[in-house]
């Protein structure tokens, strides 16, 4: 009967908007997690700017970071965000560089 078809078609077009719905809503959902990531790398980038003195001593910093995450299996993200934290500290406090001599071991920055 026409009824029982115009149900079908209406349930097809549900069932179709539905789908849509959910598709829209998964491309919705991994462009967040893009701009998320896109976040979370420029907050590193300027952390290991911060940490390293220049941007180019930051993109050097990262890659090594990056071959280091790889091979052992690691995130990369955190590890490098924690690399880039314990840095600034070490920056912060005066030990960024440890010079030693035979004679005259001392840190920058600090009078022997």
């Amino acid at each position: 009967s026409q009824s029982a078809g115009g149900v079908q078609n209406f349930t097809k077009s549900l069932v179709g908007m539905a789908a849509s719905y959910v598709g829209i809503m998964e491309v919705v959902s991994g462009l967040k997690a893009v701009i998320e990531t896109a976040k979370q790398l420029d907050s590193l980038s300027q952390k290991l700017e911060y940490a390293t003195g220049s941007a180019e001593a930051a993109a050097i910093k990262y890659k090594e970071l990056q071959e280091t995450a790889n091979s052992l299996g690691l995130e990369q993200i955190s590890l490098a965000n924690g690399y880039a934290q314990l840095a600034a500290a070490t920056r912060q406090i005066g030990l960024s560089k440890v010079q030693r001599t035979t004679d005259n071991p001392r840190i920058d920055g600090q009078d022997s």
